[in-house]
């Protein structure tokens, strides 16, 4: 056993190792961007997000009504690049960066008397692709927009290593800082338009502050750490439970820790009064700082959600005048319907997939088991030495900051209906790595030796999917698509691949070529990038029987099909190709009929 360390109430300095971290942080994101973003097309959820993101940094002038169910400030962050690069949806229309064949905004059809300035304007502005169209080619704008969101990250990984350098020591503070900058699921998410990451690091950096406020207490720190929790809530909705983790803190700061130490009563009722004056003011903080980052928004929470998931109705007056008061106009009005529309929308359940079976309402142990595939194996053998630590290294005081917020939000995940991609687990996966460095803050030499090795061989695994780390499987799987499917391993980021994969296969246009992408959303991408090399398959067409078909294996497993997957008849065939580690190419000529 080694002795426990020096208090972690006082950071480490912000030294050497401190700027170094950040430089090789930076350099890894950055580059890891540029290639990813180079290789892969926008996933399906990025023009929902920069539409709504540029719809509030502008006011909305389109008067936008889609069924805004996001927290507002992670989209405005990653639409600022367009906005502060001139490209939005206002302007007109570049042919050179919109798909051919597809009808453009603002323009009348063949035959039609033209559009006003006003009405052209409008149509652009409501426009749903609003990649393209723009003075910037939509590959560029994804390439900025990645840039951008990486370097977001990188207070996020300093963060982490001094967190466990504070606790545990320096070694501890490389090694998670490792983990974090290579775990595929992270590495996928960090410069893709999505909020995943964008809300971890929020999560990440609020918990953060309310550790050091409580480590430290003062109203400087209480007041960062109320910003922190509103900065975090405003990112992204799983970050709602900041407010009780923050409770969790309180409990164990101000309850079970002073009555382990033997502090008496009289003192500990001494102290109430100023602590009780701290959560007032912590409350009052994180409410202001919600409707400060809103813009001192004041608008009715109904706007976010009217016409799109339909007005509830309740049968207690209660519920009545609960819905009533969200028609009228209130602080942070976009943050509260956006909150509300998220329960309105997810309160029916999402269908998801697991080792064959497709359910609605998911399954409690649907993130251990996507852990399974998902978690590199030499990640898994650093956790795996973490908890064989506890043999030479004693838990210490500071483990708590990191187990509180893993054991709320691990609850939190498990408990939840929405099981569509290990992506949404991060929160409570950053921690389980920052757990995992304990593992190397003992004195024998030998558990640091297992771990790099851990990690070397999950970054060497992980860069063999280089760029498509939303795909990573740990290790070969026979038809893998056949056990988890969605985020996990297609989210329409291959369209711009197929373009390069069939540019080396010039004599199969020729056979016919059958395209099924993620969702028919995605109809501008497929023609800009493929025009009319391939014939796109809407969903619910009669699935194709000759030549050579492309498909998400998404639809392949038929999870919102209801038992009726017209492409079941895939499950005995083998695909003769997968492009960009996630579209399967079936040839439907040499493979028999089954």
């Amino acid at each position: 056993m080694t002795a426990e360390p020096e208090s972690s109430s006082r950071l480490p300095p912000i030294d050497r190792h401190f700027w170094l971290v950040a430089l090789l942080s930076t350099v890894v994101l950055l580059a890891r961007a540029a290639m990813i973003m180079s290789a892969h097309t926008e996933i399906m959820d990025s023009q929902f997000h920069l539409r709504s993101g540029l719809a509030l940094l502008t006011g909305n002038p389109g008067e936008i009504r889609d069924p805004a169910n996001d927290a507002p400030l992670g989209q405005v962050l990653m639409a600022l690049p367009m906005v502060l690069t001139g490209n939005t949806p206002d302007k007109p229309i570049s042919p050179a960066t919109w798909a051919s064949g597809v009808p453009v905004p603002g323009e009348a059809a063949a035959g039609e008397a033209p559009l006003s300035p006003k009405r052209a304007k409008l149509a652009r502005t409501i426009r749903r692709p609003v990649m393209y169209g723009n003075a910037m080619r939509p590959e560029t704008i994804l390439l900025v927009v990645g840039l951008w969101k990486s370097l977001l990250f990188v207070p996020a990984v300093i963060i982490a290593f001094q967190w466990c350098r504070a606790v545990y020591g320096t070694a501890s503070g490389w090694l998670a800082s490792a983990l974090l900058l290579f775990d595929p699921t992270i590495a996928a998410h960090v410069p893709i338009i999505a909020l995943d990451t964008l809300g971890v690091e929020g999560i990440l950096i609020a918990c953060f502050c309310v550790w050091r406020y409580f480590e430290r207490p003062g109203t400087g720190s209480l007041v960062v750490a109320g910003v922190a929790m509103a900065v975090g809530v405003l990112l992204k909705h799983t970050a709602v439970i900041l407010p009780a983790v923050a409770g969790l803190f309180a409990l164990y700061y101000w309850g079970l820790r002073p009555w382990r130490d033997g502090t008496s009563w009289p003192a500990w009722r001494a102290a109430l009064r100023d602590r009780l004056n701290a959560v007032l003011l912590a409350a009052l903080v994180f409410c202001f700082a919600i409707w400060a980052l809103t813009g001192f928004d004041l608008s009715p929470p109904s706007a976010q959600y009217a016409g799109a998931v339909g007005r509830t109705t309740s049968a207690s007056r209660i519920g009545d005048a609960v819905m009533a008061a969200l028609d009228r106009p209130l602080p942070a009005g976009v943050y509260v319907g956006r909150f509300v529309s998220g329960l309105l929308t997810s309160g029916g359940g999402h269908w998801a997939y697991l080792w064959g079976e497709a359910r609605k309402n998911g399954w409690w142990y649907y993130f251990p088991v996507v852990a399974t595939y998902k978690v590199p194996i030499g990640f898994g053998i650093v956790i795996l030495l973490s908890l064989a630590s506890l043999a030479w290294v004693r838990p210490r005081r500071g483990e708590v900051s990191m187990l509180i917020p893993l054991v709320a939000w691990g609850a939190l995940l498990l408990g939840t209906h929405l099981n569509i991609g290990f992506r949404h687990f991060l929160p409570a996966h950053v921690f389980v790595l920052m757990l995992a460095s304990r593992c190397v803050a003992g004195a024998i030499r030998w558990p640091a030796i297992v771990a790099w090795v851990g990690v070397a061989l999950g970054v060497v695994h992980g860069f063999a999917y280089h760029p498509d780390y939303l795909s990573y499987i740990n290790h070969p799987r026979r038809q893998w698509w056949l056990h988890i499917t969605e985020s996990n391993v297609d989210w329409g980021q291959a369209i711009r691949q197929t373009r390069r994969w069939l540019d080396a296969r010039p004599e199969l246009e020729s056979r016919g070529i059958s395209f099924a992408p993620r969702w028919d959303r995605q109809a501008v991408s497929v023609k800009y990038y493929l025009d009319d090399r391939v014939t796109l398959i809407d969903r619910g067409s009669p699935p194709p029987r000759r030549g050579l078909l492309i498909i998400s294996p998404i639809w392949v497993t038929g999870v919102y099909d209801e038992g009726k997957n017209p492409y079941a008849f895939l499950h005995a065939l083998e695909p003769v190709d997968t492009i960009g580690h996630s579209l399967l190419v079936y040839d439907l000529d040499r493979e028999p009929k089954r």
